[in-house]
């Protein structure tokens, strides 16, 4: 790890660039001698796959939803795949399909999302956030 030492004068402003290889694509914070920032990591995807992912939350309190199930099909089909949410309301996935494709979301607490319709592209990761409203 390279350390580098930045000295500002009271109201001087300099921009100080990092690498690193997060494990997770999320927003991170950083702390640096008492100063707070925070910079998003975003997965790189393979050419031959396409990816969604997002997170789900509940629309009075905008927490995330655990153990949501988000359904992916094709446009006009029904769901081929599913996948349950993380503790963080995080969902994804990964498949070798393009074209038109939707998600919808369903917890036995909430009413089920409307589709949320999107176009796959190989090579591409496509953000949707979904939020739930409670029964």
């Amino acid at each position: 790890m390279t350390k580098q030492t930045v000295i500002l004068d009271p109201g001087q402003s300099q921009n100080i660039t990092f690498e690193t290889v997060p494990d997770i694509a999320k927003e991170y914070q950083v702390q640096v001698n008492g100063l707070n920032g925070s910079f998003n990591a975003i997965q790189s995807v393979p050419p031959g796959e396409a990816v969604v992912a997002g997170i789900v939350t509940d629309s009075n309190t905008g927490l995330p939803i655990t153990n949501a199930t988000v359904y992916l099909a094709r446009s006009g089909q029904s769901p081929f795949t599913n996948t349950k949410t993380d503790a963080a309301g995080r969902y994804q996935f990964s498949w070798d399909g393009y074209g038109t494709h939707g998600i919808f979301v369903r917890h036995s607490s909430y009413y089920d999302s409307d589709w949320k319709i999107f176009t796959a592209i190989l090579g591409t990761l496509i953000e949707i956030n979904v939020v739930l409203n409670p029964k």
